[in-house]
């Protein structure tokens, strides 16, 4: 596993990574509606364009906060929609701070880089936030 960085001046090193990946997490804090709109804006179209036939996941991270009440959050059905849109295997969402989903986006990633990358993945409703190849 390798963690790029996102800043600008990194961008020269994410690309000769990224041609060694097998796939590709995007993730985004669901609190943060900047870092949501970087996934289409910037890091689907640095993904697609530098590795066209490697898949990815879409993680929204942070699903905590939604339990607030105070923080505006990036809805589950925006998240979907938001991977419909650029092409993403799946979507999935975590909490690190409580433990949920953690391993299970690990293990879909694992999941849709060892399945057919012309697979359609779409989301088990019989298993919440996971990823099943379809």
């Amino acid at each position: 596993m390798l963690i790029c960085p996102s800043q600008a001046e990194f961008q020269c090193l994410r690309a000769v990574y990224l041609r060694q990946a097998s796939v590709f997490l995007i993730c985004f804090s669901v609190d943060n509606r900047a870092s949501f709109d970087d996934v289409s804006n910037v890091y689907a179209r640095e993904v697609t364009h530098s590795c066209p036939n490697i898949p990815f996941v879409l993680v929204g991270t942070k699903t905590d906060l939604r339990d607030d009440g105070t923080t505006e959050c990036i809805s589950s059905d925006e998240g979907e929609a938001k991977a419909k849109e650029i092409g993403a295997a799946c979507y999935v969402e975590c909490s690190s701070l409580k433990n949920e989903n953690v391993n299970e986006v690990f293990e879909d990633a694992v999941r849709v880089s060892t399945g057919n990358n012309n697979s359609e993945v779409k989301n088990n409703d019989k298993d919440e936030g996971r990823c099943s190849l379809q």
